[in-house]
């Protein structure tokens, strides 16, 4: 398949995912990755998808306090599990992309199990990513993958390199690009400083060596998924995330990339009244 390049969606400033994802298929994308921010609106959700490949990212402890090996979250894990199970078609979500188990990304105490998280992704109804972190050693993540595959068999269908994860550890991306090759079946894409995970969008002061990084891509014919986990700080960096997305569709996807760009300056005039952007 041709390189989809997509965008993280989830509620952000008083917005509704709904809402983002409304203005993602006016910008002509074709996939994106969600949270469980969807599910809680799920019928609309579900009307505005029609069309687009769907990623879902799992709860993770940084952000939400659980993912899915915290054996004390039962109640949450089974509620999710069984709203995928019964949504993944609807939602036409193509991968479920987890973290390996991070306890020390939070103070409180909690108890986690490698093995709860494979029984737990077991269950869930489509291909599995895991996603590198900068709080697991490479090789302690390649033990892991190999311990996962074998609970998990085929479902564990390849990883996701996470760029800025390899960065700010001072490790090069394009090393490991050149090392997982066609393990890779998505990539995360933000701009960052070394020590800090910043997802930002490209053009706003970051240093990952992004043009390194796209021609290590090309170089390995990838033509998986490209997601770009960006946080906008206000509603004035909006123009730098369209920019992001335009600037890694260029590179992969020209033609697509004249039709997206045409279809920006016809509607960021528009929204930027609509969000009152300077």
């Amino acid at each position: 398949m041709p390189v989809r390049v997509g965008l993280t969606v989830q509620k952000y400033n008083g917005l509704d995912a709904s809402f983002i994802i409304s203005l993602a298929k006016r910008f002509g994308l074709e996939y994106i990755e969600v949270t469980k921010d969807v599910l809680k609106e799920l019928p609309e959700v579900i009307r505005l998808v029609r069309g687009l490949r769907i990623g879902f990212h799992l709860p993770i402890i940084c952000e939400d306090g659980w993912d899915f090996s915290c054996v004390r979250r039962r109640p949450e894990i089974e509620q999710l599990i069984e709203q995928l199970n019964k949504n993944w078609k609807a939602l036409n979500i193509k991968y479920i992309l987890s973290h390996p188990p991070e306890p020390l990304e939070t103070t409180a105490k909690i108890e986690v199990s490698e093995n709860y998280l494979f029984q737990n992704l077991k269950r869930l109804p489509t291909n599995i990513f895991f996603e590198n972190v900068p709080t697991w050693e490479h090789n302690d993540f390649v033990a892991f993958l190999e311990r996962a595959k074998k609970v998990l068999g085929k479902q564990l269908s390849g990883i996701c390199l996470d760029a800025p994860h390899y960065f700010i550890r001072q490790n090069d991306p394009v090393k490991y690009i050149n090392y997982w090759n066609k393990q890779i079946k998505c990539v995360h894409l933000s701009d960052c400083i070394v020590e800090h995970d910043l997802h930002l969008p490209f053009g706003m002061g970051g240093d990952l060596p992004i043009r390194d990084i796209i021609e290590a891509l090309k170089k390995i014919k990838y033509n998986q998924y490209i997601n770009l986990e960006l946080l906008p700080k206000t509603f004035n960096d909006l123009p730098y995330v369209i920019y992001s997305y335009l600037k890694i569709l260029k590179k992969f996807r020209l033609a697509k990339y004249i039709r997206s760009k045409i279809l920006v300056l016809v509607i960021l005039p528009l929204l930027r009244r609509v969000l009152k952007i300077g």
